[in-house]
């Protein structure tokens, strides 16, 4: 019996323990910051609470360069261990009607980057959906979970311009212009 209440408190001590690591407010500042180098879509002085005004990411050639802007955990105390995202990912979507595509999927990251700029956190000229022409209209999102928490549930289908559930911040209209970027 005593075996059974001490395994219980520890299991409940350890998912109490990563509850903590990151939560939702944490996801508000991880965001997409610009597609290629022509677009940024954030400056200190356009953050409003827990959401971005992020504009349409515009026309843009192939393939596309996602920079996402990854912001350090909130640390509540100096003992706090650092965030653990357990995946990382990059949706697409082709509108008007299709349906959510996973590009690039990551797991277990290292969060040991500079939390300052903007980063290829997946990697360069990543976004080049196949059979993609000119005129082609695109949603891009950003998933973010730690086990427990996530910034939006995959299965919400998330509108341009986010919503009460996939805020602004990581969905993005992208429109193909049927040129392709040098690699």
């Amino acid at each position: 019996m005593i075996k059974k209440l001490l395994a219980l408190m520890v299991l409940v001590a350890g998912v109490t323990a990563s509850a903590c690591w990151f939560t939702t407010v944490n996801y508000d500042k991880c965001y997409i910051a610009r597609i290629n180098t022509a677009i940024t879509f954030y400056s200190d002085a356009t953050w409003t609470g827990s959401s971005i005004p992020c504009p349409p990411a515009g026309t843009q050639d192939l393939p596309c360069q996602v920079w996402v802007k990854i912001a350090p955990r909130d640390v509540e105390s100096p003992y706090d261990a650092p965030a653990a995202i357990h995946e990382a990912l990059l949706q697409y979507k082709k509108l008007p009607s299709g349906s959510w595509t996973t590009f690039k999927d990551l797991h277990a990251v290292a969060w040991t980057m500079d939390f300052s700029k903007p980063v290829e956190l997946f990697g360069p000229n990543i976004f080049d959906p196949p059979g993609a022409v000119a005129n082609d209209e695109y949603l891009v999102r950003l998933y973010f979970t730690d086990g427990i928490y996530e910034n939006a549930a995959l299965a919400t289908n998330a509108p341009e311009g986010g919503d009460a559930t996939w805020r602004n911040q990581w969905v993005t209209k992208i429109t193909i212009s049927g040129k392709r970027r040098p690699q």
